[in-house]
């Protein structure tokens, strides 16, 4: 039959570059901004396709958990958006047991217990578009994308 699936993801970024308006001497001329953020997320996963399928189908939920270490000298949770929830499509192509190559495609839910400190946090000139769906919950657009490897017990 088919598969429900229980799955857990740490996703971590570091650094970024950083291309914007260097016009300020005092600025470093090195383009690599740290922002370090974690992100630990737990969800649920249900395989339409059958498990002996190369290529499968899934739908999935997670609820992810950001934390930050300005500095890497304290370990807080994000105080803008310390939590998401992420309803997702996705397939993955299986080349050896227990190996596969994913792709996911979804929105993401944001809470934001100060929604004016959320909203005053966004560049206006950004390309992702933000909607209230009421009291702390935004939904984010474009739609997220994820490209990965995964191993499975």
């Amino acid at each position: 039959g088919r598969n429900f699936v229980l799955r857990a993801q740490v996703d971590q970024f570091l650094g970024g570059l950083a291309f914007g308006n260097r016009a300020n001497s005092t600025e470093s001329a090195w383009p690599v901004q740290s922002l370090p953020l974690l992100t630990l997320q737990l969800g649920a996963a249900w395989y339409w396709s059958w498990p002996e399928d190369q290529l499968r189908f899934y739908t999935a939920f997670d609820m992810g958990s950001r934390w930050m270490y300005p500095q890497f000298k304290i370990f807080v949770p994000e105080p803008v958006v310390p939590f998401t929830l992420e309803p997702l499509v996705g397939w993955d192509f299986r080349w050896a047991d227990r190996h596969s190559l994913y792709f996911e495609l979804g929105p993401t839910i944001e809470y934001a217990p100060d929604p004016e400190l959320f909203l005053a946090s966004l560049k206006h000139d950004a390309s992702n578009v933000q909607i209230q769906l009421g009291g702390p919950f935004f939904l984010e657009f474009p739609l997220k994308a994820k490209v990965g490897y995964r191993w499975s017990f």
